[in-house]
């Protein structure tokens, strides 16, 4: 049952006296938006409503509510003195037990004079029970509070807060403890306010709020009223229980280093020592009253950082202490820390303002380690510290994160960024500590379940998701991960649901990572480079992994020394905890692990040369959104060797908003990336490419549309792309950036940053940094100026400024960076008329000059450099089926094994074995291979073959191109469409080829599409103008009847958060009778941006559409969609594949109806019989990793990947698959 805020938890007629210890009758938030179960009486102008907190302000979507208490509250008002305003809330018959009532009002001063207002007066059969609690008329500095008990009245004074309601400071906390033979405990604020002798001896039966008598009047806002016996439960029990905390115990005298090299005993004296430094660590102040800010040494500051550092460390090391060694001194210092905290007036750092997302946060630090500390200190605490502290719990931390989740504060879907995920899990990792969590806080367990499960969905709508799964589920760096994992441990021992498999990838992020040498994180702005191992102790155990205990093993020296203890800023005593010291270790190469890998949650591929201190690290980052980490540093890249960042970024939380502290482009000086939380693009930046093989590793990236100076503007250039190839031995690394622009000469700065030293060598620079040095070599296409220059907000970090000398339209940039140990002599760097020759001893490697990817390979060198080379590189092939559209209808044997080559001239073709024909296309222009945007799709075919002629189309930079190619395989005219995405082809009247394409305008995207003869092509007709802000997805054509062309597609509005599924239909003879139709919608609560997946339609032979497309949220969002249209009315759309599914191609004969699909690298099948489809089946190949599937019936056909050659597969329909 939820939290019963107007039912009680049980019927409390069933119960004896004997049973009701330990349980919470109820807590009334008002947040139901109900009075009852409160009996109200009222009349003249005298009135009991709900009082509604004004919502948060639209403009700033991640501002909760203005008050602590939720959304709504008690509201009792008597605007004169002739009416009666009263509240009656029945309650459960207590008996013997001791029992605290609490409840928080609020005075909003200067609406109605206040005059004798009980604000708590207990009955029983009409006898006075208990004590009376009145407010009595106030000055302008206090109020009183009026005392009621059996030997008269008493005067209380407490300081007047404020004068709005607003501000938080007018809430006024009120426990009312009663505890058998001592008597009644009355405290305000936290502060005991006097000892009272009750009016009678039974316990109240009823309690009145508001003015009883007319002559009274007033106004209070009344909430949070919680009823409550002494817990009496078993703890520990959040993270561990009493079994495991002996083990504990025992582990401070295990002296095993074991297979990381760090013992329990080690780990134990640090975790000891920082405890007996907090133990007497007298400026940390905790004052009862001071509820506005208990550190004197940290002010506020950015996003509540001070319950991020001091009260989780100062709240665990003691707690720990405790528990282990048995030594009350530890909870005796931390008892009144946790009293005072139930008493701040929020958990935040943000005092006096809004409750923000940022705020939040520091809502989620105290909340949970409050609660661990609470957990572990239990048995020491009396009854009322034991409810004090829970309701403090529950009011300011699992009320504020659970109203935040509900108001959508923390509740975008999906959620894939850090904040919201730290909210969730510091919500779940707080609710065991409460008393009957199991029976009323289920709908809070479920929200924060549900946020991370949302999270644990999400789809990495970009290209980078074919290099792995669909849920990477690796953050920028441990900050949100060591919530997460915590709280997956909570969730699987306090509910059974394990979602540690969900994170697998995420400990592989980290390795991929780790800096050469040791301890180190790929560096990024205020995620800086150093990196907390908590949650890797924790997968190490979980997961058993040997790598990931070498990983800990790499790490122990810096950790162990760390000023901090083993372990980071959040569960300071994880090693301690988690660490399996048995388990086995094996590095990443003895593994099996490539020298790179692509992590598309975060943005960043990963290059290195090996494992060793003396290897070589580069990460490049380009991501599509501002959500995934919201840094201007589009393009960046970081090197590392020998234990340093040789070049990396600032190790301070500040600057990583301004370009200028990353190591990418500015333009003129100082225009650089934007962004903005509240308006995310979708394109901002994109891994293109990535390869790693085990002598080189390649990525691309490219970040031309981070370039804008407002949200919505044309981006300042048309092209960045930045390239990096890594080679394995000799150690060097080659950066390529092609710049383009389209608003006009611009000169272009390259920015890279350094903590060490740079100097000059003859024609090279190197970077140093200790013991670690880099030479680099520059060349241009343009003259360059250098600067070394210094950043404002840390002089010790300094940055190298190259700069065109001129204005341009364009500029090329080349640098080589390779470890001084390569040897003394520079490379040879011979520019040529199309591209670069670098030579050494072991290669010739030959660079391509403006074109949109890298080729290396040997080229003949001339005599002078004859004889064999060691290695062979063949870097940006990748071979895409996206493109073999055209099929025979019996293609000769199962299986056509394929190569891509690539020739200087800058044409790539398919290679086939001997004796076997195909007509697939075997011409491809350069730019089709590794850029995405290019990319085809089921039924938009772009092969076509008319005649003795082949067209294929392809988009080549920002423009459509249609080539005609002979028989003789040659080429024979070549025509540009028009700018856009997406062209596919369809057969026209009289020999004609038709074209359709989308372009991309800045007031909306339109679908258009020609007709191109011997003259070329014909003007473009307009089929589809988007509304602003709507993007197209590449469509699905079919021609029926030779002139009446059917179109499907989706849009989707960033600005509105809409998605929908739309079907054309026009007469290519009259295009003017065009009709368009809405066949599926769905909508978010959030701007989160996402990919437009491809649509696939066909027809059954009695001309019925039957389309299969993926809808990008909702319930079963990433999952295939099939519809289908009866006469004039289509369907109700039904789900037919699991989630993370992709690229659908369906294909209908008679009444069979076949729908394939891509998921996490394999093709599946499912057929629909009758009115039910069928289980998937998977057809692809073991070994394989499978591309985008595309169906002609009886055939469906893919691409399979395994090394360096793709093998296309297929298999035929005939009532089952061929094998």
């Amino acid at each position: 049952m939820p939290i019963a805020r107007v039912k009680w938890i049980f019927t409390f007629i069933l119960l004896t006296a004997g049973f009701l210890r330990s349980t919470i009758f109820f807590w009334d938030n008002f947040e139901e938006g109900s009075l009852l179960p409160w009996q109200i009486f009222t009349s003249g102008n005298a009135s009991v409503s709900l009082e509604i907190d004004p919502p948060y302000s639209p403009s700033d979507p991640y501002c909760m509510r203005r008050q602590t208490h939720g959304a709504y509250s008690l509201r009792v008002r008597d605007d004169d003195t002739g009416g009666i305003a009263l509240s009656v809330r029945l309650l459960p018959p207590l008996g013997d037990n001791d029992y605290l009532i609490e409840f928080y009002i609020d005075i909003p001063i200067g609406h109605v004079p206040l005059t004798w207002f009980w604000i708590y007066r207990p009955e029983r059969n009409g006898l006075a029970s208990d004590i009376q609690i009145a407010l009595a008329p106030f000055d302008q500095s206090r109020i009183y509070v009026i005392v009621r008990d059996a030997d008269g009245f008493h005067t209380l004074t407490k300081p007047l807060y404020s004068d709005t309601l607003i501000h938080p400071q007018n809430w006024y906390r009120f426990q009312v403890y009663r505890k058998r033979g001592e008597g009644i405990y009355l405290y305000i604020d936290g502060e005991l306010m006097g000892t009272f002798t009750p009016l009678s001896q039974d316990p109240p039966g009823y309690i009145k709020i508001g003015t009883a008598e007319p002559q009274d009047n007033g106004e209070v806002l009344f909430d949070d009223f919680i009823l409550r016996t002494p817990p009496d439960e078993t703890h520990p029990r959040i993270l561990f229980d009493r079994q495991f905390l002996e083990e504990l115990r025992n582990r401070r005298f295990d002296h095993d280093p074991g297979t990381i090299g760090v013992s329990y005993a080690e780990l134990w004296d640090t975790i000891i020592s920082r405890a007996n430094y907090y133990l007497h660590h007298d400026t940390l102040s905790f004052d009862t009253l001071n509820w506005a800010y208990p550190f004197d040494e940290m002010p506020p500051s950015w996003h509540g950082i001070f319950s991020q550092t001091y009260y989780p460390q100062f709240l665990q090391y003691l707690s720990l202490a405790y528990a282990v060694e048995g030594d009350t001194t530890y909870a005796s210092r931390l008892k009144p820390v946790l009293l005072s905290s139930g008493n701040w007036l929020q958990w935040d750092a943000y005092i006096n303002s809004p409750i923000t997302l940022y705020g939040a946060i520091g809502v989620a630090h105290v909340a949970y380690n409050t609660a661990l500390a609470y957990d572990l200190i239990y048995d020491y605490l009396d009854d009322f510290s034991r409810m004090s502290i829970e309701n403090g719990l529950l009011v300011h931390g699992i009320q504020q994160l659970y109203l935040g989740i509900k108001d959508g504060v923390l509740g975008d879907r999906p959620v894939n960024w850090n904040m919201p995920l730290v909210c969730a899990s510091g919500l779940g990792l707080s609710i065991p500590a409460i008393e009957g969590y199991q029976f009323f806080l289920q709908d809070e367990w479920t929200e924060a379940y549900n946020l991370v499960r949302d999270y644990l969905d999400d789809p990495i709508e970009s290209f980078n998701r074919e290099h792995g799964d669909s849920r990477e589920n690796q953050f920028y760096s441990d900050y949100a991960m060591v919530h997460l994992s915590a709280y997956a441990e909570v969730l699987k021992r306090h509910s059974g649901i394990d979602i540690f498999p969900d994170l697998r990838n995420y400990g592989k992020w980290r390795v991929f990572s780790l800096l050469p040498g040791g301890y180190g994180f790929l560096p990024f702005g205020d995620a800086t480079s150093e990196m907390d191992l908590d949650e890797m102790f924790l997968f190490s155990r979980v997961y058993g992994d040997p790598v990931y205990q070498w990983f800990l093993k790499e790490n122990r020296n810096y950790t162990y020394d760390h000023n901090l203890g083993f372990g980071g800023d959040y569960i300071f005593y994880s090693g301690f905890l988690w660490m399996d010291k048995n388990l086995s270790v094996l590095d990443p190469e003895s593994a099996g692990y490539p020298l790179g890998d692509i992590f598309p949650v975060v943005g960043w591929s990963v290059l290195r040369s090996g494992w060793d201190t003396d290897d070589v690290i580069v990460g490049l980052v380009s991501r599509d959104n501002g959500y995934r980490h919201s840094h201007a540093d589009n393009n960046s890249i970081a090197i590392g060797y020998r234990n340093r960042w040789i070049i990396g970024e600032i190790d301070n939380p500040y600057g990583f908003w301004e370009t200028d502290y990353h190591n990418t482009l500015l333009i003129d000086d100082t225009l650089g990336q934007f962004f903005d939380y509240s308006s995310v693009s979708a394109d901002l930046g994109r891994i293109i490419s990535f390869i790693a093989e085990p002598e080189y590793g390649y990525t691309v990236a490219r970040a031309e549309s981070s370039y804008i100076t407002e949200p919505g503007a044309q981006p300042l250039l048309s092209r960045f792309t930045r390239e990096v190839v890594l080679l394995k031995d000799p150690r060097l690394v080659l950066l390529r950036d092609f710049v383009k622009s389209s608003s006009g000469p611009h000169t272009y700065s390259w920015l890279f940053h350094t903590y060490g030293q740079i100097s000059a060598l003859g024609n090279r620079l190197i970077f140093r940094d200790g013991d670690a040095g880099l030479f680099s070599q520059w060349i241009s296409d343009r003259p360059l100026h250098s600067s070394l220059e210094t950043t404002p907000i840390d002089t010790s970090f300094r940055y190298l400024n190259v700069k065109t000398a001129q204005p341009s339209d364009s500029a090329e940039l080349l640098v080589l960076f390779y470890p001084e140990e390569n040897g003394t002599e520079p490379y040879d760097l011979t520019e040529r008329e199309n591209y670069w020759l670098v030579n050494s001893e072991s290669y010739s490697l030959f660079l391509r000059r403006y074109s949109t990817y890298l080729d290396t390979g040997t080229v003949p060198l001339g005599p002078q450099h004859s004889g064999e080379r060691k290695k062979l590189l063949l870097v940006g092939t990748n071979p895409l089926l996206d493109y073999l559209i055209y099929w025979e209808e019996n293609p000769a044997g199962p299986i056509h094994t394929f190569k891509i080559s690539s020739t200087e001239e800058g044409t790539a073709f398919y290679e086939f074995p001997a004796g076997i024909s195909s007509d697939v296309g075997h011409f491809i222009a350069p730019e089709l291979l590794t850029d995405s945007a290019a990319t085809a799709y089921p039924n938009g075919p772009k092969f076509l073959k008319r005649g003795n002629s082949e067209y294929i189309t392809y988009r080549a930079g920002d423009v459509v191109v249609l080539e005609k190619i002979g028989g003789n395989a040659e080429t024979e005219n070549t025509w540009i469409i028009g700018k856009g995405n997406y062209p596919c082809l369809f057969p026209y009247i009289s020999g004609k080829v038709g074209v359709l394409w989308v372009e991309n305008r800045i007031g909306g995207d339109e679908l258009l599409y020609t007709v191109v003869d011997e003259d070329g092509p014909q003007n473009a007709i307009l089929l589809y103008r988007s509304p602003d802000g709507e993007t197209i997805s590449p469509p699905a054509i079919r021609l029926r009847g030779g002139r009446s062309l059917s179109v499907a597609f989706s849009v989707r509005n960033e600005t509105y958060s809409y998605w929908r599924l739309l079907y054309l239909v026009t007469d290519l003879q009259h295009p003017e009778q065009t009709t368009l139709e809405e066949v599926d919608n769905a909508s978010q609560n959030s701007n989160i941006s996402c990919s437009l997946m491809p649509v696939s339609l066909d027809f059954d032979e009695e001309g019925k559409p039957h389309i299969a497309y993926v809808k990008p949220f909702g319930s079963r969002a990433n999952s295939v969609f099939y519809v289908t249209r009866n006469s004039n009315t289509w369907e109700t759309p039904v789900s037919i594949s699991p989630r993370g599914s992709r690229n659908p191609a369906i294909t209908v004969r008679g009444d069979s109806v076949i729908c394939v699909y891509e998921r996490e690298g394999e093709i599946y099948s499912t057929v629909l019989i009758g009115e039910k489809w069928t289980d998937p089946e998977g057809l692809s190949h073991d070994g394989y990793t499978a591309l985008t599937p595309v169906i002609s019936w009886p055939l469906v056909a893919w691409c399979g990947i395994r090394e360096e050659k793709g093998n296309i597969f297929y298999r035929v329909w005939d009532r089952g698959w061929s094998e």
